[in-house]
Formats: structure tokens, sequence, C-alpha cells
């Protein structure tokens, strides 16, 4: 089963306090994220209100120091027509089909579950968003979280060679700082400009027109790194007087994990009569597709 790979940015807001590196490095803000989680697993679910359906997180157990495992699930109304001596009678009852996920501190990542039929993935990043900055935080800082695909660098680049010759406006948009990504340079940057103005989000957008963009990946490779963790990107290109755009939520990254692993983690990881040997194979499975979110880091 395919899992579609999301980033955690926490952009904290420097304004009710001094100490800037006191707070913008890895350990406090993932501090954060796990005080979050262990507030939805005291709590025991979170509901999240959507447009249409409301869907409720369930923070189910820590499998191992860094990784949380989570439900996601959609409440909805079934209606069931039950065959009686002599009648037809109708029934209703309330759904909630789930899709697995996992969260990982040192990874500043979540896995989770890619089933359209149940939340489709634009959704699910919506959803996990709004869910988690609803949880009442902490009042010594003032921060939110912001969730995003990781992308593949290379759909970018394909996208760039295969219109050269007519890139009208790229826009590349920051979260400032993540500690999870490929640049030093760019990260270090970013940590600069956030000290000096406290902006949640840095955006720069080059553009030409006619369609002459010069896109090189000298000068545009780390930022687009960057975003590909903790950003996003927009691409438009003119062809045939037509203007068409890309985005960078197109190009978002999946692991597969297998069948029998997912059916552990969603059904029988409290079955004590599993083994601890034969749950501790499982556990370990995840933990090694953890491992390999990132082909490459540079912390």
């Amino acid at each position: 089963m395919k899992f579609q790979v999301l980033t955690i940015s926490v952009v904290i807001d420097h304004d009710l306090f001094h100490d800037y590196n006191q707070y913008e490095n890895k350990d406090f803000k993932n501090s954060l994220v796990k005080k979050l989680l262990d507030k939805i697993a005291t709590q025991k679910k979170l509901q999240i209100k959507g447009r249409k359906k409301t869907y409720v997180l369930y923070s189910e157990k820590d499998i191992t120091n860094d990784i949380v495992m989570f439900k996601l699930g959609k409440r909805s109304i079934t209606e069931l027509h039950v065959e009686m001596d002599d009648d037809i009678e109708s029934t209703k009852i309330e759904d909630t089909p789930f899709v697995l996920g996992f969260i990982s501190l040192s990874k500043q990542a979540i896995l989770v579950g890619m089933d359209n039929k149940i939340i489709n993935k634009d959704t699910i990043i919506n959803i996990l968003e709004e869910g988690l900055n609803s949880v009442q935080k902490d009042n010594v800082v003032s921060y939110d979280f912001k969730i995003s695909p990781l992308k593949e660098t290379q759909y970018f680049w394909d996208l760039v060679e295969h219109n050269s010759d007519s890139i009208k406006e790229i826009q590349l948009d920051f979260y400032p700082p993540n500690f999870i990504g490929y640049s030093k340079q760019i990260k270090e940057q970013l940590k600069a400009t956030k000290e000096e103005t406290n902006n949640s989000k840095l955006s720069l957008i080059y553009k030409n027109e006619n369609g002459f963009l010069k896109v090189k990946q000298d000068f545009f490779g780390d930022m687009v790194e960057y975003t590909n963790t903790s950003g996003e990107w927009r691409l438009v290109v003119i062809k045939d007087s037509k203007k068409r755009t890309y985005q960078s939520k197109n190009a978002g990254s999946s692991k597969v994990i297998e069948k029998n692993v997912v059916d552990f983690f969603s059904e029988n990881m409290t079955n004590n009569e599993i083994s601890i040997n034969e749950k501790n194979k499982y556990i370990s499975r995840i933990v090694e597709i953890v491992e390999h979110i990132y082909d490459k880091e540079n912390n």
C-alpha cells in the first residue's frame, strides 16, 4: 500500500519572547510536536471539522521513542437495507473508515496511507494541519504547524527541461527555518531573515512576461531542494499562447508498506496472541522505512 510522505514545519512567532536561539532549534521543535501528540493521546481522539465531513484523529501508540502511530478517520452515515420476514427495512449506521499513519519526530515527517476512497491526499494535508493547530498549545510560545508533501526533486527539473524555452514564472515559498533538508546555506539565510523580521513564510517570484526565464540548476538548485521539504513551488509556462501552471503538490513522494504490515498496525497490534518477536518484526519494518524517507541529509 502506498503512503504519502509529508513534512512538518514548526513556525514560531517570536513576539512573545526574546531569546531566539533558545527556541529555533530542532530539539525544541520536536518537543512541541511530542507534547501535541501526548495531548491528543490523553484526550483519546481529536475531532476535526471539514467542509462537508467530520474527521477524527486517534493518536494510537508510541511504537518507538521516535515514531507515533495514528489513525485518521472520516465519519459518514451509511444506509443499510435489511431483509425481514415480511418486509425490507432501512437503517442508518455511523461508519468511520480510516487511513493509517506514522509520525517521526527525528525526521519531522509523516507517513500516511493513500486511499482516495476514504480521504484524498490533498484533504489529508488540510485536515491534519487544521487538526494539529486546533489543539490548545503551550502558552510559553506562539507557533503553528505547517504540513506539506515531501516532493520529488526530479519532477521539477523534468518540467524545466521540457519547457525550457517557454517558462514565464517561478514562485518559491519557504517556511523558515526548517531543520531537515539539504542546503545549510539556504537554512542559514532563512534563519537570519526569520531572526530579523519574524516572518512565517518567505516567497520569491522570478518572472519574464515573454516566457524566456532562465532556470539554471546552479542558481535554483538549493532553493528547490529546500521547498521540497519545507515549502512549495509553482512553475508557469506559456505554450501556443496558452498559460499552464504546475504545482509542487503534484510532485509528492511516497513509500510502499506491505499489506501484512499495514494490517498488523491497523488491527492486531494489541493482540496478545501475537508474540513480542513477531510484533518487533513489523515495528522494525516501519523503522526501516522511516530511516529512508530522505535519500540524503545535510544537517
